[in-house]
């Protein structure tokens, strides 16, 4: 009862892991797929053994597909529990119960976290069992099994956060998963867009991309020279095979994380029942999100241009691509 007066409501939980218990299901049938099962089906091939540096990068791990799981069930997640305040019939019936706004959301954010941080444990589990196997051709230590499951962890927790956030502020899912995307993939075409700018119009500016070390012992280390890209986790991710997160940057995103906690349950105390199924829950988001959009397509068309025209054209078709989107937008 204390938990139900005070904190978050049982039922509430239990009724979203029921009707969103898919979701976990998936999150784990993934995980599994691209990490131990592939583990474990290179049990006694006669291949010389391969040092992993990560479960990340390693191809023999299929790195593609984890990283597109890593992508896309946890914004799912975020969008198909924010539901509740997006649909008329389910927005009234759930602020009908007897249960106070924070307890509405807490339950959806306990909700959530089950399903998206069990799956990466077990999976986590999982792979420790395969891991003792002698006759495993990989060589990998336990606690990189530890790091990866953390670093997914803290990554699942940022977007399902994230889209939460974003999804009190929106009233579509639709519309959310769109804006979500957009905004993280944001920080990456900003940084592109202004390196090629430069690259194209400033004599000697070459835009790097990247730094490599190579060691003696036939080693190396790479690291990005453009910290805005690594400002996008999408980027982030992709990067992760060549540089791992460090301690810093995983409390980082874990205040990040729970700075749009606090935001999500300032915003929704505010938010009106009547914005459900409309485009935009507070009106002074709405030009904010029109110009954001806007921005976001003259950033994809632009890259596009810049990348694959003449080089004596790109400017120039860049820059009618911008003025086109802008005008639109008014």
């Amino acid at each position: 009862m204390t938990s139900n007066r005070f904190f978050y409501s049982g039922g509430v939980v239990r009724q979203s892991l029921r009707q969103h218990g898919w979701i976990g299901l998936l999150y784990l049938a993934g995980l599994l797929f691209t990490v131990p099962l592939p583990l474990f089906m290179s049990i006694g091939t006669e291949q010389p053994r391969i040092v992993l540096r990560s479960l990340f990068g390693s191809s023999y791990l299929g790195n593609d597909l984890q990283n597109i799981i890593l992508f896309t069930v946890p914004v799912l997640a975020g969008a198909m529990l924010l539901r509740f305040i997006q649909r008329k019939g389910s927005s009234d019936l759930y602020h009908s119960l007897p249960l106070r706004r924070e307890q509405l959301l807490t339950s959806h954010f306990i909700s959530g976290l089950i399903l998206l941080l069990v799956p990466v444990w077990l999976t986590a589990g999982v792979t420790v069992l395969v891991s003792t196997s002698a006759k495993l051709p990989f060589i990998f230590h336990i606690n990189d099994i530890g790091s990866w499951a953390l670093d997914v962890s803290v990554l699942t927790i940022f977007l399902f956060v994230f889209t939460v956030f974003v999804g009190i502020c929106v009233g579509q899912s639709l519309l959310q998963t769109v804006v979500v995307y957009a905004l993280l993939l944001l920080p990456y075409y900003l940084s592109t867009m202004i390196g090629r700018f430069l690259e194209h119009n400033l004599y000697g500016f070459v835009q790097g991309q990247e730094t490599i070390v190579r060691y003696t012992n036939g080693g190396e280390f790479r690291s990005s020279n453009n910290i805005w890209q690594s400002l996008s986790p999408f980027m982030r991710i992709m990067q992760l095979p060549q540089n791992a997160f460090s301690y810093m940057e995983l409390l980082a995103y874990l205040g990040i994380a729970l700075l749009f906690v606090i935001l999500s349950y300032g915003l929704y105390r505010k938010r009106l029942v009547e914005k459900a199924s409309q485009a935009m829950a507070f009106t002074f988001f709405s030009l904010y999100l029109r110009q954001g959009l806007c921005c976001a397509q003259c950033f994809f068309w632009a890259n596009i241009f810049m990348a694959q025209a003449v080089r004596g054209r790109a400017g120039r078709y860049s820059g009618i691509s911008l003025a086109l989107c802008w005008v639109i937008s008014l």
